[in-house]
């Protein structure tokens, strides 16, 4: 796993701008941030630090009950 201190500027900048960051924002402080934008800047910490993430946005929404108990499963397995 890597520091975040370990990366060059122009990796973060790079990767602040996938993530829909303007070069103006890059210098706002962290308090003046959106909650989106909070949970867009955590996202990249995550991916700069090279963690191991499954990140879930509502995936049970279209499974009937026996699929969502499979995924369930599943998940505690992993």
């Amino acid at each position: 796993m890597s520091s975040i201190y370990d990366v060059d500027e122009q990796t973060v900048r790079g990767l602040l701008g996938r993530m829909l960051f303007s070069r103006e924002d890059g210098e706002k402080p962290t308090g003046g941030l959106s909650g989106g934008e909070r949970a867009r800047l955590q996202m990249c910490r995550l991916i700069l630090m090279q963690y191991n993430v499954l990140i879930f946005d509502e995936p049970t929404n279209h499974l009937d009950l026996e699929t969502v108990d499979c995924l369930v499963e599943g998940l505690k397995a992993f």
